[in-house]
């Protein structure tokens, strides 16, 4: 939006006084609106998963629990890049929509690990026995959500295509936290 801005300083220079330059439709400020939520909703929702992890389990977990937010974020938005989806209204809403769903696997996972540190076993091999003994499930978990957002890719027609970017952004940030969950996060 800058850029357009700069554009459209320096071609006013150049042209008559009787031709007006503006621009219109800035959709930028909606943009940036949709960032702050996002940002805003990260943070207070890092800050509540880590508040509750803390008062449950301790806080080396609860710290380790709650970076899958990030690392879920920064994939998705790794794998949209790569998939040639922008930062745009709809792939915002869908990182809005699928950041509540981020920590869910990596808290089944850490209490899995924990459950085994605390009979005994050294920390990694409490982190192979808990992730492997839960890995499956939560794969299931994964694949379920996803699932219930692939009848949005389905829809015919100018909604479909205006759509389509939710489920596949919700599919991004979900596949970058099972990564984590399960190669990371032990």
């Amino acid at each position: 939006a800058l850029r357009v801005r700069r554009s459209v300083q320096e071609m006013r220079r150049s042209i008559p006084e009787t031709v007006t330059l503006e621009v219109y439709n800035d959709f930028s400020v909606f943009i940036q609106n949709r960032l702050n939520t996002l940002r805003w909703s990260g943070a207070i929702g890092l800050c509540i998963v880590l508040a509750m992890l803390w008062f449950f389990v301790r806080t080396r977990i609860a710290l380790l629990t709650s970076l899958g937010i990030p690392f879920a974020m920064l994939g998705a938005i790794v794998l949209m890049s790569a998939y040639g989806i922008s930062l745009n209204m709809v792939s915002l809403f869908g990182l809005i929509l699928v950041l509540g769903l981020l920590v869910d696997d990596a808290v089944i996972v850490t209490e899995n690990v924990y459950r085994y540190v605390e009979q005994g076993l050294d920390s990694r091999a409490a982190a192979i026995r808990g992730t492997s003994e839960v890995a499956w499930p939560v794969v299931a978990t994964i694949v379920t959500t996803v699932s219930a957002f692939v009848p949005l890719l389905m829809l015919p027609g100018v909604m479909g295509v205006f759509l389509s970017p939710i489920p596949v952004v919700v599919s991004f940030a979900l596949l970058a936290s099972l990564l984590e969950v399960l190669l990371v996060l032990p």
